[in-house]
């Protein structure tokens, strides 16, 4: 499949661009605001200090967190 450059016009690569820094501003905010969940979660509550495993599961449980809060906001 070869792609047709003929039809991209200036609104086009506007509209792309405008897309692209939507998707990075966002993510990268909901990354920041999940990691200092987390981190919080660890500092402050007793959960997950002196185990390892814990800590894991749960930082693994955040990073899912995440991708579920992108996934509910995409609709």
């Amino acid at each position: 499949q070869s792609l047709d450059f003929s039809s991209i016009n200036a609104i086009t690569v506007l509209k792309l661009f405008g897309t692209f820094l939507y998707l990075f501003c966002t993510s990268t905010a909901l990354g920041i605001a999940v990691g200092l969940l987390s981190a919080y979660i660890i500092k402050t509550l007793y959960f997950g200090r002196h185990s390892t495993d814990r800590e894991v599961a749960l930082m693994m449980l955040m990073a899912y967190l995440s991708y579920m809060i992108a996934e509910r906001v995409r609709g």
